[in-house]
């Protein structure tokens, strides 16, 4: 059997399986480390995701919901893990693009699809370009991302007001894509 949680037949035979506390903790753990995963390459895509299941526990654990309740909502959670991976696909984007499309679409600043697509991939090519081993240690290279993502959104039509807060979302979710960067070697013929 395929204990992933996004299979469907892991799911259905979860539903029915005897001891229901037992498949509670099964599905959370699993759950959790598939959100886990998730949120090291987009936080703000999963991040609800994550903050839903910690909901549905506590219900759970408050006597809010009983077993078969949550193992019905821990399904449908599973379900829009999988419904969120296929959004992600269809945008055509890498996962960084899309972790950086994420960000600036949350905010809604942008209406256009394609002009976030266009702006996210400058936006990984700039901050990708000043990347160095132990970046996040490093004011100077710290401000120069900042600055060169501010420059790019004010490019970009962004209002200064919104310049700051988009600034400070993408840095952050820089910070989480990037924070164990290592460069690839290159190597020089010489």
């Amino acid at each position: 059997m395929d204990i992933s949680i996004l299979d469907n037949k892991f799911l259905e035979e979860a539903k029915n399986l005897k001891y229901k506390n037992l498949t509670i903790e099964i599905l959370r753990k699993l759950l959790e480390d598939e959100i886990r995963l998730r949120i090291k390459k987009n936080k703000i895509r999963y991040h609800s995701l994550s903050e839903l299941l910690e909901k549905i526990i506590e219900e759970y654990e408050n006597r809010v919901i009983n077993a078969s309740k949550v193992i019905e909502r821990l399904i449908e959670l599973a379900q829009e893990i999988k419904k969120a991976d296929k959004e992600a696909r269809e945008t055509g984007l890498s996962e960084e693009e899309l972790a950086f499309y994420d960000a600036i679409a949350s905010k809604k600043m942008i209406k256009q699809d394609e002009k976030i697509k266009e702006l996210v991939k400058e936006l990984v090519k700039i901050i990708r370009r000043d990347l160095t081993i132990d970046w996040t240690n490093n004011d100077i290279i710290n401000a120069r991302i900042r600055d060169n993502v501010r420059l790019l959104l004010l490019k970009n039509d962004f209002k200064p007001e919104e310049t700051e807060e988009m600034t400070n979302l993408i840095y952050q979710q820089a910070f989480t894509i990037y924070k164990d960067y290592i460069p690839s070697p290159s190597f020089s013929t010489g």
